[in-house]
């Protein structure tokens, strides 16, 4: 009788050993969406996780930058049930995770944990209720933007400015948030802040074709940098519209570095895309390995911001950088 129990509990711890082993080896399914592809941030994040490739499988889909198919992701993640949903971008983010005030709904993810990146304000956007915490149990994030008060003390560094001018895209949510927050840290420093809209099609499309106007009325107005805030439309058409600025002697100040490493902007104050997937990935990590709640970690950002400088766009405009400036930034050649 005694062996039999002996048996027995041997038979059960064995049993307990290899089925906890067997969780711990489970693969992790992780979904991303993203807007306009695979992009720096993304590659850093799935890169974090090459030494663990074998516990590891990504699901990627791509909305191409068409709003329409985000529902079908919704869809498709409560279908495959992965074990992490990471979002990219404004769009993405709000459509797939919905508004942390709003009530639970089946429009959005809820239950699943989340990570969003590269959303330029998610307070603005609904999407945390403030920058520690997201205000509900299943999503963390990232912090990418520099403050705009910060930005707007960097660009005047480079030369005094009283006013700025902005040109956006009144259909990207981002975008309009961009505008508010550069007009509220203007007022905080002294400076005024001039706007353009980019004319819409009737079903509220930006016009390629008045990106170029939209520049040349802004400039009309003679601010001294033209800022360029957060945008996929303008980051997409970022060679037309820093070139048109460039071609009216306007210098351009980006939030991002893109407009300045594969565009003319002459300016850049940003966090690097392939860093804010990294501190992404960590998060990622906290929620697969160490079992932690989404909710409950703080939203991260870079301690550093760096600064980048066009030389090119420096040589056209006969607007060099000063010494100071210039020691600290990463110089595009």
């Amino acid at each position: 009788m005694i062996l039999f129990k002996s048996i027995l509990v041997l038979s059960f711890c064995v049993f307990f050993i290899l089925s906890s082993s067997s969780k711990a080896s489970e693969t992790k399914t992780i979904y991303i969406a993203v807007w306009r592809g695979c992009e720096e941030a993304c590659q850093s994040f799935k890169s974090y996780f090459e030494p663990l490739s074998k516990k590891i499988k990504f699901v990627v889909r791509n909305a191409e930058r068409d709003k329409a198919k985000l529902p079908g992701f919704v869809k498709e993640i409560k279908i495959l049930q992965p074990d992490l949903v990471v979002t990219w971008g404004t769009s993405v983010s709000k459509s797939i995770l919905g508004r942390w005030d709003e009530p639970e709904s089946d429009a959005h993810i809820t239950q699943i944990p989340a990570v969003f990146m590269i959303v330029a304000d998610p307070v603005g956007a609904k999407i945390a209720k403030n920058y520690n915490f997201t205000g509900r149990i299943n999503v963390t994030g990232t912090l990418n933007r520099a403050p705009a008060v910060a930005q707007l003390k960097t660009i005047k560094k480079y030369k005094p400015i009283s006013k700025i001018g902005m040109v956006y895209n009144t259909n990207e949510l981002n975008a309009r948030l961009s505008v508010q927050a550069v007009k509220n840290a203007a007022k905080e420093l002294g400076i005024s802040v001039v706007t353009e809209q980019i004319a819409v099609e009737s079903n509220g499309k930006p016009i390629i074709g008045d990106i170029v106007p939209a520049v040349t009325r802004i400039a009309r107005q003679k601010p001294d940098f033209l800022y360029m805030g957060s945008s996929s439309f303008l980051t997409k058409y970022r060679k037309e519209f820093t070139g048109a600025a460039l071609e009216l002697n306007l210098p351009v100040a980006a939030g991002s570095e893109v407009p300045v490493r594969k565009g003319a902007a002459l300016l850049g104050i940003a966090s690097k895309y392939a860093s804010i997937g990294k501190i992404a990935a960590l998060q990622a990590e906290k929620i697969l390995f160490k079992k932690i709640q989404a909710g409950t970690i703080p939203l991260l950002k870079l301690k550093r911001y760096s600064v980048l400088i066009n030389i090119k766009s420096a040589h056209a405009l006969n607007l060099y950088p000063p010494m100071g400036l210039l020691k600290i930034a990463e110089v595009i050649k």
